[in-house]
């Protein structure tokens, strides 16, 4: 969980900035008791290589609760390494992460939020 970063924000009177990224996700390492519940996995019981790259599909664990999802993962051959992109829409309340809010509502982060990943690998 420590390695979250929170990228963007919508609907605010003023943009999301450094100070207030900073503030976020220690908000949501509240929200997703990541004291408790440190890390969030994902183990695939199924691959499918598809056009961009592959689909997989597997349990994910957030919260101490599993539920199967379905990940696509594009994949870039760049030579000498790998460029693997995805995108997943994750509703918190699934796992039964109450969604941060303060002020009455007034500040809140919607329930489905969007997970990305982006990394590289290099080849043998």
């Amino acid at each position: 969980m420590g390695s979250i970063d929170v990228i963007d924000g919508e609907g605010g009177l003023t943009p999301l900035i450094g100070p207030e990224k900073i503030v976020a996700k220690a908000n949501a390492l509240k929200s997703f008791d990541a004291g408790r519940y440190p890390s969030i996995t994902f183990r695939s019981t199924d691959i499918t290589a598809v056009d961009t790259g592959f689909r997989l599909t597997g349990m994910a664990e957030i919260h101490g609760v599993s539920r199967e999802v379905t990940v696509d993962v594009n994949v870039t051959d760049l030579g000498d390494r790998w460029h693997l992109v995805s995108e997943t829409a994750v509703r918190q309340s699934d796992y039964k992460i109450t969604p941060y809010s303060q002020m009455f509502g007034a500040m809140k982060v919607v329930d489905e939020v969007t997970v990305t990943f982006d990394a590289e690998y290099r080849k043998p």
